[in-house]
């Protein structure tokens, strides 16, 4: 029996990582003791930068918004925006202020720079568009899922048109009022609008999945 911490301690690198699998896993996950201090978080970045130079990884994760990671993962494979324009918007829970999340981000695109896309670094969110006071507006979602869908299905399969979804989302602030955490009255979620968003966000789901197969002959590479 180990009694001594030195008999169970490990270097955070990734070799002394690997060494804890008898195979190497295809999705590895990395606690933090807390959140909002970027001392483990720098640790992190080091790890992956290890794990994808040596290990041949080549997605990151974390605990953000699912939507919003996507502007993340456009600007490290392809450059579009600004690093401050996604470190604004691209994450939730206020972690785009972090400093290690902004090196991380910087890396991620030095990284992919000149690489083809089917070596870049990816990035995602795997939480949901929430803040602990309110849940962002399905805008994003919504629309994407019929912007892909307009272009590559007939139109007379659409359940709407864009406009339709922009005049029943409207303004973005009415789906935030923190107010509603406490006074249901108060969320945009029981108006009529709503309801009639998630029909047609149903109907738009069962579109994709009746062509996916369709979507990923003509949209993989």
């Amino acid at each position: 029996m180990a009694d001594d911490i030195k008999d169970i301690a490990h270097a955070v690198d990734a070799a002394s990582v690997m060494r804890l699998f008898a195979s190497p896993p295809r999705v590895l996950a990395l606690g933090e003791p807390t959140h909002g201090v970027d001392a483990p978080l720098l640790l992190r970045n080091a790890l992956f930068r290890q794990l994808v130079e040596r290990e041949g990884y080549r997605t990151v994760t974390i605990e953000s918004d699912c939507v919003a990671g996507l502007l993340v993962d456009d600007y490290v494979t392809t450059g579009a925006g600004t690093l401050d324009e996604v470190m604004e918007r691209g994450f939730g829970h206020g972690l785009g202020k972090s400093t290690a999340n902004r090196e991380l981000v910087r890396w991620m695109r030095a990284f992919n720079a000149d690489r083809p896309a089917s070596d870049r670094v990816r990035f995602a969110g795997f939480d949901g568009p929430l803040e602990m006071a309110y849940a962002a507006s399905p805008r994003e979602a919504i629309t994407s899922l019929h912007r892909v869908l307009a272009d590559h299905v007939d139109a007379g399969l659409l359940p709407c048109t864009a406009g339709t979804l922009d005049r029943l989302l409207g303004a973005d602030e009415r789906w935030t009022d923190p107010a509603a955490m406490l006074d249901p009255s108060a969320s945009f979620g029981r108006s009529a609008e709503a309801g009639q968003l998630r029909l047609l966000a149903d109907d738009l789901g069962a579109l994709l999945d009746a062509w996916t197969p369709h979507l990923i002959a003509v949209t993989s590479r």
